[in-house]
C-alpha cells in the first residue's frame, strides 16, 4: 500500500492513521532507517544488473529514482551499482514523493529528455503510477 512513497511521506500517514504527534516524525525516521539498515540487504531482480551495463556501456542516459532517503542509499547499496545511473534522485531532492510525477519529472530534466521520451522500470505500484503520470 505504501511501497514506493519516501520515508516521510510514510511516516506522515501513518501517524495521521495512529495518532502520533508530528513532533516524533524524525525519531520514527531515524528508528526506521536505523531498522531498515540492519536487516536489509541489497538484492536486484534477475537481469538488472545486466540491463543497467548494457544502457550504461551504450551511453544510454539512466537515472535511479527512488523514495529512500539519501543517506539510506549511500548506506546499504553498493556504489558501484549507484555509480552507474546518469542521475540519482532520491525523496530528500523532491517536494512530492510518489505516486506524484515529480521525482521522475526531476529525473528527466537533470537528464536532459524529455519526460515522455522516457521509460520507467519500477518495481512498486506506487511507482508505477508516478511514472506513468
Amino acid at each position: 500500500m505504501l511501497e514506493g512513497i519516501g520515508v516521510q511521506k510514510t511516516v506522515e500517514i501513518l501517524s495521521n492513521k495512529y495518532k502520533v504527534n508530528p513532533s516524533n516524525y524524525q525519531t520514527i525516521i531515524k528508528l526506521k532507517d536505523g531498522y531498515f539498515r540492519r536487516n536489509y540487504t541489497f538484492d536486484v531482480y534477475d537481469g538488472v544488473h545486466e540491463l543497467i551495463y548494457i544502457l550504461s556501456s551504450r551511453k544510454i542516459k539512466t537515472g535511479l529514482v527512488t523514495g529512500a532517503s539519501k543517506y539510506r542509499i549511500l548506506e546499504t547499496v553498493p556504489k558501484d551499482f549507484i555509480n552507474q545511473f546518469t542521475v540519482f534522485i532520491t525523496s530528500d531532492d523532491i517536494d512530492h514523493t510518489k505516486p506524484d510525477p515529480e521525482p521522475y519529472i526531476k529525473a528527466a530534466k537533470l537528464l536532459n529528455v524529455e519526460p515522455g521520451n522516457c521509460i520507467v522500470l519500477e518495481n512498486a505500484p506506487l511507482g508505477i503510477q508516478a511514472g506513468k503520470a
